[in-house]
């Protein structure tokens, strides 16, 4: 989000097909399995609040950009 937030990518990236891309989750979930380590049950933390009481939801990024008083530098 920081990165279309200050202008390194384009504002009308789909962040979630991004994320999606990148993030894979299954290839840690089965070097975890075959050592035998316990991985997250959701590759997500969830909701988390920052210190200005700013909500992020990962799974609506562009809420919470479109959130921010500073939307980008001029």
């Amino acid at each position: 989000t920081e990165n279309k937030r200050w202008g390194n990518f384009d504002a009308d990236l789909n962040t979630m097909a991004l994320v999606n891309k990148v993030n894979r989750s299954d290839l840690w979930r089965d070097v975890a399995k075959q050592y035998g380590i316990a991985a997250p049950a959701s590759d997500s933390r969830g909701l988390e609040k920052f210190f200005d009481g700013k909500v992020f939801d990962p799974s609506n990024p562009d809420a919470y950009l479109n959130s921010l008083a500073i939307k980008k530098l001029s």
